[in-house]
């Protein structure tokens, strides 16, 4: 069992953008600082270098042409999720009981 507050690296993961298509994964950084994101089962994101929000809250971008260039383009409940079903990865490193708090945090988040 892992604990919710435990932290994890943001590795491989598909876009989570609503509406892009993009299924390559990706490592994230943060835009501000350049430095990796990392993610956690109480539904925040935070950078190496302290920034610090709420998962819903953060704007996504890949190389993909449907982020035209560079905009930053939010998530969706759906989108998320799905993209973290892809992440096998992730969920057996982090377990079913993370894994399981993160998904009831990110309804709470996108509910609001």
């Amino acid at each position: 069992m892992t604990d919710p507050s435990n932290w994890f690296v943001l590795k491989n993961f598909k876009c989570p953008a609503a509406g892009c298509t993009n299924k390559e994964g990706y490592s994230w950084n943060c835009p501000a600082h350049g430095s990796q994101y990392y993610i956690n089962g109480l539904g925040k994101i935070r950078c190496g270098n302290g920034c610090y929000e709420n998962i819903c809250q953060v704007p996504w971008t890949c190389p993909h042409s449907f982020h035209n260039g560079g905009n930053n383009t939010g998530s969706d409940l759906e989108s998320m999720v799905f993209s973290l079903s892809l992440n096998v990865t992730l969920m057996r490193e982090a377990g079913a009981q993370w894994t399981s708090a993160l998904i009831t945090e990110l309804g709470r988040q996108y509910a609001r």
